[in-house]
């Protein structure tokens, strides 16, 4: 079987993770090695359900890499005119009809060259999450994803949480303004009846709160943080970007299957 990742149960001390939804499943070092030496091979990848229908991209992969790895680029960095894609745990790979097992490679699963591959995956509901008035993000979401890894998602976005600030907000008890009510880590988002637009939040203040109004007590916040900063502000142009590769090329260092994902 090559090395890959798998789902995994959500731990009991929540931590900050990849946001991928699948938990590391190690190789050894003949396992890497044998499949940075297996050839390459190029497949076709095309959403579907998708409106209007988007255009197939062909991608470099490897005979002897687990089908998994491409599905956690593609959600890293979706080709130039794809909307956002979700996690792995919430996409699927379809030859001819059928689930890729995301463990098992190119070469074992038969996948012929320039092969024709769908991915598949549910519609996702738009959300707003928040930390306090003036720290949080929009995301969107999909059913198959348990509620850490969509705030694992969120906190990676708010860019005034630190890595320590980020892990104490995902073990506190988190709502749904909407109706209150608390919610587990465990739950997937199919289970929780979410709809366009509901609010999550960690900060008791603003249950009940409407999003809107939310959203304008952090703009206030922030329209008050940006006339007190006045002046002392600076910034620079040196940002290193990146475009979207229509195709991947292999990591130059390959070491596990993390640093490969």
């Amino acid at each position: 079987m090559g090395c890959g990742r798998s789902k995994s149960a959500v731990p009991a001390t929540p931590k900050l993770g990849s946001g991928y939804g699948v938990a590391a499943k190690w190789c050894s070092w003949e396992e890497v090695q044998a499949e940075r030496r297996s050839p390459p091979h190029y497949v076709s990848i095309r959403p579907i359900h998708s409106d209007p229908p988007l255009r197939t991209r062909r991608i470099k992969v490897r005979t002897g890499e687990p089908t998994l790895r491409i599905r956690a680029k593609l959600f890293d960095c979706p080709p130039h005119g794809w909307p956002e894609v979700p996690p792995p745990c919430a996409t699927q790979l379809l030859l001819d009809g059928r689930a890729l097992n995301e463990d098992q490679t190119y070469l074992q699963q038969n996948v012929p060259q320039d092969a024709l591959l769908l991915l598949s995956f549910d519609p996702g509901v738009k959300l707003v999450i928040r930390v306090s008035p003036q720290a949080g993000c929009e995301l969107t979401v999909w059913p198959q994803e348990s509620l850490l890894n969509v705030l694992t998602r969120a906190l990676k976005r708010v860019v005034t949480l630190d890595t320590e600030a980020a892990v104490a907000a995902l073990s506190s008890t988190w709502y749904l303004s909407r109706t209150g009510g608390s919610l587990e880590m465990q739950h997937l988002i199919s289970e929780l009846e979410l709809v366009d637009g509901d609010l999550l939040t960690n900060d008791a203040r603003l249950v009940g709160t409407t999003i809107a109004l939310a959203q304008e007590e952090a703009q206030e916040a922030t329209d008050q943080s940006q006339d007190l900063s006045e002046g002392h502000a600076s910034y620079s142009l040196d940002d290193d970007r990146v475009d979207s590769p229509s195709v991947y090329e292999e990591p130059a260092r390959s070491i596990s299957p993390l640093e490969q994902l």
